[in-house]
């Protein structure tokens, strides 16, 4: 069962980077990137003819003129949902909870 659970995800990874960008089979001298059209905050790096998924750092999105991580204010997403930043919490802990 356990190998069919396996083979099962293998298959799922292998069908999702096939859905991903196409990648040059040689990388140039420049790297090369794709939005994430799923994700204002992530986008792809294509390296020896793969993508890569990778994620801007939280409170920053994939800048798709620039090719960086910027502010949101930086930047347009289009159609492309971005992830709320979590606020942090300024209450401090009660003492009942201590």
């Amino acid at each position: 069962m356990n190998k069919l659970v396996a083979f099962g995800f293998l298959l799922v990874l292998v069908s999702a980077v096939v859905a991903l960008p196409d990648c040059p089979e040689v990388d140039g001298e420049n790297p090369e990137f794709f939005p994430d059209p799923d994700d204002c905050g992530s986008f792809y790096e294509c390296a020896f003819g793969t993508a890569f998924k990778l994620k801007c750092a939280p409170g920053t999105y994939y800048n798709t003129e620039s090719k960086i991580c910027d502010f949101i204010d930086n930047l347009d997403c289009g159609t492309r949902p971005t992830t709320p930043v979590p606020q942090p919490t300024t209450e401090a802990p009660s003492i009942d909870s201590v």
